[in-house]
């Protein structure tokens, strides 16, 4: 890095493994640490952070491991009043002295109901010459389960958190992850670049047992057996089986050299993925096999995502840009099935230079049997390097 980079994170929490942005920051931050930056992070409302008697409104001052580098880290506890947070922030910024100050924003990250109505006024007591960074990981938009009136409401004030937000903090550079964001932002005033998504999940060293172990479990033995896997990870949403999924990849295997299509799901699938899972074995012949592996350390994802031949993926093909999922399997070398949305035009926004999509339209039998994976490529450095040159290019 021609010139190092001196920044504070502050994102919602840092327990590993559980909080999605908080291990994006984690990765982003041990990245630039690698190329000779300096970085903290702070965990501004870590409800992983629990009292005690001892401690009524604790912190915990730690150093994370993150791709084999350390990471400095301060976890504020979500019951600490915001006056002794605003502290906290404080003295590590006077010790650290950072040229920026990068604000990890997701509404549900700072209040539970997704309503972080003074976090604007709360940042703008901090005294310091540092410039400011928003990074928009989400906008605005309740859950899908609320009544269409309570989410329009919700909405419309999580736009104007943002709005103020922008008013408020002296924001030098803001960064989104695909376009649909930053059309949204811009129409609230913020002018946006946009960002890649890293994914959470380190390419591994490869097992180059692992696929023959995989597929013994359903006794299929390579190469007098030849099977295309097909891995979801993460939850499922769209539903795969009255799309006709299975019906598609059986019509491949009769055109193809491969005689077995093993369907693969990684993670929490969510109660609805479960009944779609299960649905798409009902459709299945012999010849489909499915396998739920559930929830597995990141080295055990790697190893599934470069044994598996094809992602399948949650999002449309406008708004894969959104997708840490997505940003995985690229990595990971990958071609990604997408559904079809309606412009069918790929998001700009995701790291598209290892990546293969796959749309699930008139042509996806073609498209499959033409699609190869590549080899892995962490983006994480190209990405945390994109990061630093538009800062110091400010």
């Amino acid at each position: 890095m021609t010139n190092p980079l001196n920044i504070i994170f502050l994102c919602g929490s840092l327990e590993p493994g559980k909080d999605g942005v908080g291990d994006y920051t984690r990765r982003l931050a041990a990245a630039l640490i690698r190329k000779g930056g300096r970085a903290f992070i702070i965990a501004i409302n870590d409800g992983h952070v629990i009292s005690s008697k001892a401690q009524q409104f604790p912190t915990q001052s730690e150093v994370q491991d993150c791709d084999g580098l350390k990471v400095p880290v301060l976890r504020i506890g979500g019951l600490i009043p915001w006056k002794r947070r605003v502290g906290l922030i404080q003295s590590v910024i006077d010790e650290q002295r950072p040229q920026w100050i990068s604000l990890q924003y997701v509404p549900h990250a700072y209040s539970p109901k997704g309503l972080p109505f003074r976090l604007p006024d709360h940042l703008r007591q901090l005294k310091c010459n540092s410039r400011w960074h928003v990074m928009f990981h989400e906008l605005w938009g309740a859950k899908v389960t609320q009544r269409l009136v309570v989410r329009m409401a919700i909405t419309r004030i999580q736009r104007q958190i943002v709005a103020t937000l922008n008013r408020r903090l002296p924001i030098s550079v803001a960064h989104t992850s695909n376009n649909q964001w930053r059309n949204l932002l811009e129409s609230e005033d913020v002018r946006c670049r946009i960002l890649p998504l890293i994914s959470n999940i380190p390419v591994a060293i490869k097992d180059h047992s692992a696929r023959n172990t995989l597929l013994a479990r359903l006794e299929i033995y390579e190469p007098n057996a030849k099977a295309v896997i097909l891995t979801f990870f993460g939850s499922i949403r769209f539903d795969w089986a009255s799309m006709g999924l299975v019906d598609r990849v059986q019509e491949v295997l009769k055109r193809s050299s491969w005689n077995h299509a093993v369907f693969v799901s990684v993670g929490r699938a969510g109660d609805v993925g479960e009944i779609i899972w299960h649905g798409m074995e009902a459709r299945a012949s012999n010849h489909c096999h499915f396998l739920k592996l559930g929830l597995l350390p990141p080295e055990q994802i790697s190893q599934i995502l470069q044994l598996s031949d094809f992602g399948v993926a949650m999002n449309y093909l406008e708004h894969v840009g959104k997708s840490g999922c997505v940003a995985a399997m690229a990595d990971h070398g990958l071609p990604v099935i997408l559904p079809m949305g309606d412009s069918g035009i790929p998001d700009s926004g995701i790291c598209t230079s290892h990546i293969r999509l796959i749309p699930f339209d008139r042509n996806f039998e073609t498209t499959l049997l033409s699609s190869t994976r590549t080899e892995p490529s962490d983006s994480v450095h190209q990405i945390a390097m994109a990061l630093a040159r538009s800062l110091c290019s400010y």
